[in-house]
C-alpha cells in the first residue's frame, strides 16, 4: 500500500502507476483503478490488486504488509508541514504495517515539527534512517541492492541478480537461467539437454528436453544384418 497525506499526490501516484504497470507487470499484479470525479467514487473495487494508493485519512482501520508513505514536504518554513503536523495522522501513517513501513520524505523539513522531530530521532537511534532504499530480488532475498535514485531500481531487463532461477518446470527440471533479466518459462520449455532411446532402432540419443521423441530422427549407421546375413546396413538409421 502507498499512502499520501493529499489527495492530489494519492491522484498523481495511482496515475502514473497506471502508465509503468506494464513495464513492471513481474512484481505489479494490479493496480487499484480510480476514476477523477470525486474520493468517493475513486475507487474501483473490481481491480484491487498488490499495490493499492490512498490517503492517510481514508485508509484509516485498514492495514497491510507493506506500507510506503509519500511525506510531500519539502520547504525550509519552520513547522510549516501542513496536514503533517496533526499528531493523530501521524499516528494513522505509522500503524498501517504489518511487516515493514517506508516513510519517503524530507526530514530536514519534518524535524521542524516536534512530533516527526521525535519519531525521526528515534528511528536514527535503531538506524532506521538512510537516504537509500534497500530493495531485493523477489526470489533471492539476499541479493539486493540499495536505490537512492529512480534510475537505480532495477527493472526487468536489469541482470542484478545472477542466483539460479531454479523454478520447477513440468518436467520436473529446475530451469538454470540466471533469475535476473525476467525471462518467461513459455509452455515450460526446457532446454537441458537428456538421453532417450529411439524406439524403432534402440540406439541412444541426446536431445532438448522440450523435443518431441517421435520426431527425432535416428543418425548412427544402422548396422542391422542384410538379408544376407553376412553384411550389415550401412545406411544411416532413420534412411
Amino acid at each position: 500500500t502507498i499512502l499520501s497525506a493529499y489527495q492530489a499526490q494519492a491522484s498523481l501516484i495511482r496515475k502514473l502507476f497506471n502508465i509503468q504497470e506494464s513495464k513492471f507487470s513481474h512484481i505489479v499484479v494490479d493496480i487499484l483503478g480510480y476514476k477523477k470525479e470525486n474520493e468517493e467514487n475513486m475507487y474501483d473495487n473490481s481491480r484491487k490488486g498488490s499495490v493499492q494508493i490512498y490517503t492517510i485519512d481514508r485508509y484509516q482501520g485498514d492495514e497491510n504488509e507493506i506500507v510506503i508513505i509519500s511525506l510531500v514536504r519539502s520547504n525550509d518554513d519552520f513547522n510549516n508541514i501542513g496536514f503533517l503536523k496533526l499528531l493523530n495522522r501521524r499516528c494513522v501513517a505509522q500503524s498501517r504495517s504489518r511487516c515493514g513501513l517506508y516513510f519517503v520524505g524530507n526530514a530536514k523539513t519534518l524535524r521542524t515539527n516536534h512530533n516527526w522531530k521525535y519519531l525521526i530521532e528515534r528511528m536514527e537511534d535503531q538506524n532506521c534512517l538512510s537516504d537509500t532504499i534497500t530493495l531485493c530480488c523477489p526470489h533471492h532475498i539476499f541479493v539486493t541492492v540499495a536505490a537512492k535514485l529512480h534510475t537505480d531500481v532495477p527493472t526487468p531487463e536489469t541482470a542484478f541478480c545472477t542466483d539460479t532461477c531454479t523454478k520447477v518446470l513440468d518436467c520436473k527440471h529446475a530451469c538454470t537461467k540466471p533469475c535476473r533479466p525476467v525471462h518467461h518459462h513459455i509452455n515450460n520449455r526446457c532446454d537441458r539437454r537428456v538421453s532417450f532411446d529411439f524406439l524403432l532402432c534402440d540406439h541412444n540419443g541426446q536431445k532438448f528436453c522440450y523435443e518431441d521423441p517421435f520426431k527425432m530422427k535416428c543418425k548412427e549407421i544402422c548396422g542391422r544384418k542384410m538379408q544376407c546375413e553376412i553384411h550389415s546396413c550401412a545406411n544411416v538409421c532413420s534412411k
